[in-house]
């Protein structure tokens, strides 16, 4: 939940959105996870140091979804 409202207050918390991307992945809420993983390629910066790391998470999440 604080989380929830961390990334209300500051959707440029990229960080933080692919960690409940995470949480979200490992309680088995993996469309909740891609939506996250999602929303903060597309909110990033093209030059964000993390970029290449989140697309492959994206990748990855999409294959375990089957899509």
């Amino acid at each position: 939940a604080e989380l929830d409202r961390a990334l209300e207050l500051a959707p440029q918390l990229y960080d933080a959105r692919l960690q409940r991307a995470a949480f979200r992945q490992q309680a088995g809420d993996l469309p909740g996870a891609q939506e996250d993983v999602r929303k903060a390629i597309q909110d990033m910066p093209a030059d964000w140091p993390r970029r290449a790391e989140a697309q492959q998470y994206e990748r990855a999440l999409a294959a375990q979804v089957g899509r």
